[in-house]
């Protein structure tokens, strides 16, 4: 039941078409996109098959992991979409990662709450699905906007530099 309930919370929030394969989209965006909508497409899948175990999940965030690396490595995506990218599913594996024993509750509650406090401002609640589930949707937005924004970057932040930079010195 609680996988379920994951699932059906976190496809609700993603299914608002976060990603998307718009070819007005830059070409060396694509690729983080397509990522994203792997991601995407695979919670959709589990959710209306009722399928999806931890190992199947598992299984999944490293083939995605895998080629965000290849991708890294040939170029298609940036260094900063990679380590967002690559936060983000560290952060849904260790939610994953069956620990009957809880010998990695140390390491895994404080990542999750340092990830709902950064994606949702609000403090972590232990074992509260429907806040990870929004922090990971908040987290895809994220890296959409990342790579929406990505061509427009430069400008504004010479703009930025321009309206707060300190005028020229006069020279006597």
């Amino acid at each position: 039941m609680l996988r379920k309930s994951f699932f059906g919370l976190l496809v609700i929030a993603l299914s608002a078409g976060f990603a998307q394969s718009d070819s007005t989209v830059p070409q060396p965006s694509r690729d983080g996109y397509a990522l994203l909508d792997m991601y995407i497409a695979a919670f959709q899948q589990w959710a209306s098959e009722g399928s999806g175990g931890r190992d199947v999940v598992v299984a999944k965030m490293n083939e995605i992991m895998a080629e965000a690396k290849r991708l890294r490595s040939d170029g298609g995506i940036d260094a900063v979409f990679y380590a967002r990218f690559s936060r983000f599913l560290a952060v849904n594996k260790l939610f994953f990662v069956p620990d009957p024993e809880n010998m990695l509750q140390p390491i895994i509650e404080p990542e999750l709450a340092r990830f709902v406090m950064d994606k949702l401002g609000e403090e972590y609640k232990q074992d509260s699905i429907g806040q990870v589930a929004s922090a990971l949707a908040e987290s895809v937005l994220d890296l959409q906007i990342y790579l929406d924004t990505k061509d427009k970057r430069k400008k504004m932040m010479d703009d930025i530099e321009r309206k707060y930079s300190a005028p020229p010195k006069k020279e006597d």
